[in-house]
């Protein structure tokens, strides 16, 4: 619309009135009153509160009035080089009069970089801007159910939450809906705080990830566009809300509960096997030591010698192939000898892959 403005004043100029027109080179905001109103008030009233415009409130509106009356000498230069000359030298200001800045300081340098710039089209169309937001229609209270809002909210992010997923990633219907639980206790506490009029919780904000804390920000909107409830229906409500939150508390507590009683189940079981296992495991090396040690003829003669043999076997307990490792030559010749034919009981899958080969110590 402003620029439609400047359109037809300038074409009107031009069409009635052109040598006087290319004379006057001053912008129609030559009569802008910079000196005290180079932005609106709301403008003003959107940095006054911070503690960096506090600390020199002179500095920043000397700037802002003379951003606003070089706006008038800007002639008929044409409202889009305009706009772009004011966004151009606002920021050539904020880079050299505000550096080395936190968070909090940076969003004061943004605000007062587009106060600049505004003050500057303010001098240069005779307008008063920023104008404030359109306010929003309230809507009815007896329309306000947080926990229906909530609900459609949360399923929203749940869906966007697992939506980035890799795609090899599955997730059951327990876990989505406990995802969303999570965002509809997050929705909750921002809807109610903005339906009481109370701040954000900027704490809050901080520790959560990008689609929750735009859960928080959609609900504590949604709640502030509603009038304030009673503190009596706020409390109902909560009490609500706690009575929930405490069944499914409840809940998670049962599941995790049974979650436990099946992993000590598990446990059990495993060790019983782990049992079985070693159990077995010690007969086939008995048996085995046993067998060998009835085939070695005249085992007296090896009295006092040792010797390590590699035994390989097959599932069924039959010796496949030996071979001496260490040990009394003589007493391992007789060994490997005497493991040719052996063959002990078959063994369980789990046994096998132990066991097919072993290496058994022969001492006389």
């Amino acid at each position: 619309m402003k620029r439609l403005i400047l359109t037809a004043v300038a074409l009107s100029c031009a069409a009635l009135l052109p040598l006087s027109c290319q004379a006057n080179a001053d912008s129609l905001g030559i009569n802008k009153d910079c000196d005290n109103h180079p932005v609106s008030q709301y403008g003003m009233d959107s940095i006054t509160a911070s503690g960096q415009y506090k600390a020199e409130p002179q500095k920043f509106m000397k700037a802002m009035t003379e951003f606003c009356n070089r706006g008038k000498t800007m002639g008929d230069m044409g409202f889009d080089a305009a706009y772009s000359l004011s966004l151009a030298e606002s920021k050539k200001w904020t880079d050299a009069n505000l550096r080395g800045q936190n968070e909090e300081q940076k969003k004061f340098t943004s605000n007062i970089a587009s106060l600049l710039s505004f003050a500057m089209l303010n001098g240069f169309s005779g307008f008063d801007y920023p104008e404030p937001p359109e306010q929003k229609d309230a809507l009815p209270t007896d329309s306000f159910k947080p926990f229906e809002i909530c609900d459609a909210i949360s399923s929203n992010a749940a869906e966007r939450s697992t939506s980035q997923l890799p795609p090899q990633v599955q997730i059951s219907l327990a876990e989505w809906n406990q995802i969303k639980k999570e965002f509809a206790s997050v929705c909750f506490v921002g809807i109610m705080a903005g339906n009481s009029r109370k701040p954000a919780d900027n704490r809050m904000l901080a520790g959560l990830n990008d689609i929750a804390r735009s859960v928080y920000s959609q609900a504590y909107d949604t709640g502030s566009r509603y009038p304030a409830l009673p503190t009596s229906n706020q409390a109902i409500i909560e009490k609500k809300e706690a009575a929930k939150a405490a069944t499914d508390r409840t809940e998670q507590f049962r599941q995790k509960k049974n979650k436990s009683n099946q992993e000590i189940e598990q446990n059990q079981n495993d060790r019983e096997k782990q049992r079985e296992i070693n159990h077995e495991s010690q007969q086939v090396i008995n048996s085995l030591r046993n067998a060998v040690m009835r085939r070695i003829n005249y085992a007296g003669d090896y009295s006092g010698k040792r010797c390590s043999v590699k035994i390989w076997l097959s599932q069924k307990g039959v010796v496949l192939s030996a071979k001496d490792e260490s040990g009394d030559a003589e007493l391992c010749s007789a060994a490997l000898q005497a493991t040719k034919g052996v063959e002990i009981n078959p063994m369980s899958d789990d046994v096998y892959k132990i066991f097919r080969n072993v290496t058994l110590e022969f001492a006389l």
